[in-house]
């Protein structure tokens, strides 16, 4: 058969039940699917068999070839809108745009419940989502900082993993951190600290998730190094690496990933450090935030340098021409970012259901 222009890669994988994000050499125009297994088993209504996407339809749309459920199952052709929800398609992935911040939402109020729960009419976020907060009146603290939320209703959410705030904030706005996912392994951007535990190995609770993925590689894993920082705003001033003492040059081990805070949270990293003799981490007031002025930064937990353990770890998935998965050499600037394609899991949807092999095509051609 022919095809919609040049193709410039082609592959299969067998379906998991779940979305599959194809890591493309180059940015495509079209791109077909071809689910082998419901093809090779006869007349089954309500089933997929081809689905074609082009540059100029909308996301999560595709025209498909599939088993409607009339007589049985007759064979049809329709775009994904007209099936209706039952139906999956293809999205353009360009993981490059990562950290892109939404338009300004105002809040009214943050709480001082432990934790913050944020009043916003309609804010339409989902648990998960990370949002940076801005301006947030009495509560200038957290002003600039990114925090994954819990939704509680269409009009509140909770930031999953602060402590309580000294005083209520009463307005103030924020933007949703487009994927905030690392582009870079390991990790070039700074979690924000938000507890500090007084134990054998020190518990630090993260205001974004550490297990957010990149395409391949985890943000955060055990045996990599981190460097805290942290101003004596914020109490703790032992941990503090920004000196450049030793310990700030050796920085910290992460030992464990997900220990549960003194609040029962698991959004968090332990340390090979023993902070039972340190002076107790407390988020400073607004007034002492203010009082600060230029001066004041905010506590972090910056990555740095080469996960050895990682890298020489088996069986890891291969990326590039590293059979480990990381260029022990390079790994602290290795770009993980991509542009590719989503594909929707389902019955009627282009990664199909679990144990269903899928081929597939994509290119490029001329656009008139």
């Amino acid at each position: 058969m022919s095809y919609y222009g040049t193709v410039v890669q082609q592959g299969f994988f067998t379906s998991t039940g779940v979305q599959v994000n194809l890591n493309l050499v180059t940015d495509v125009d079209w791109i077909m699917t071809r689910n082998y297994t419901t093809i090779g088993a006869g007349i089954v209504a309500s089933t997929g068999l081809e689905f074609f996407w082009q540059r100029g339809m909308a996301n999560n749309d595709a025209i498909i070839t599939w088993y409607n459920g009339i007589g049985g199952g007759a064979l049809a052709m329709d775009t994904r809108a007209h099936i209706g929800a039952a139906a999956g398609g293809f999205t353009l992935l360009d993981t490059s745009n990562a950290g892109q911040l939404g338009p300004v939402v105002a809040f009214t109020a943050i709480s001082n419940a432990n934790p913050p729960v944020v009043a916003s009419v309609a804010h339409g976020l989902v648990t998960g989502q990370v949002v940076r907060i801005q301006n947030a009146v009495a509560a200038e603290q957290i002003s600039g900082r990114d925090f994954t939320i819990t939704r509680v209703d269409a009009d509140h959410f909770s930031l999953t993993y602060m402590s309580a705030l000294a005083v209520a904030s009463t307005g103030g706005t924020y933007q949703v951190v487009q994927q905030p996912a690392a582009l870079f392994y390991p990790a070039n951007f700074d979690f924000s600290v938000t507890k500090i535990s007084l134990a054998q190995n020190a518990v630090v609770t993260l205001s974004v998730n550490p297990l957010l993925a990149t395409p391949t590689l985890p943000v955060l894993t055990v045996g990599q190094k981190v460097r805290m920082r942290i101003p004596s705003i914020f109490g703790m001033p032992e941990m503090d690496m920004s000196k450049g003492n030793l310990f700030g040059e050796i920085g910290a081990t992460i030992v464990a990933i997900g220990q549960v805070d003194a609040d029962g949270l698991t959004n968090t990293i332990s340390l090979d450090i023993d902070s039972r003799a340190f002076t107790p981490f407390a988020w400073p007031t607004a007034a002492a935030f203010l009082a600060a002025g230029s001066a004041m930064t905010f506590a972090q937990a910056v990555p740095f340098g080469e996960n050895t353990a990682y890298a020489l770890a088996p069986n890891i998935p291969s990326v590039a021409t590293y059979p480990n998965g990381v260029n022990i050499l390079a790994d602290a600037t290795y770009n993980t970012a991509f542009r590719g394609i989503s594909l929707l899991p389902g019955q009627i949807a282009p990664a199909g259901v679990n144990g269903n092999v899928i081929y597939w095509v994509a290119g490029k051609s001329a656009n008139l």
